[in-house]
């Protein structure tokens, strides 16, 4: 089974480090369609920007999760110009230590 991954900038990331930030959001669109509806995955992959394969080994750059699906859902967010939007809400609950 396959992962999907998430490169975010470090404000989210250190946000979902902290535990603050509980989901990841995707907006609806065709691309994240595809990915997301109807499939399964291992693990929910979220990297601190696009690190080197040595940094990947790095806890501090790579938080792993278990994948718990997502939730339809209607947000406004800085990120998408403070206007509302309809995005795939993907949970980040179950943190695992290492593959």
């Amino acid at each position: 089974m396959k992962d999907i991954i998430f490169n975010l900038k470090k404000e989210y990331f250190e946000d979902i480090k902290k535990g603050i930030k509980k989901e990841e959001y995707r907006e609806t669109k065709d691309f994240w369609k595809k990915r997301l509806l109807n499939r399964e995955y291992r693990y929910v992959i979220i990297k601190l920007g696009y690190p080197s394969k040595e940094e990947e080994k790095d806890t501090n750059k790579v938080l792993i999760f278990k994948w718990e699906g997502f939730e339809l859902k209607k947000i406004t967010h800085k990120q998408f110009d403070n206007k509302e939007i309809e995005v795939f809400a993907i949970k980040l609950n179950t943190r695992i230590d290492s593959l």
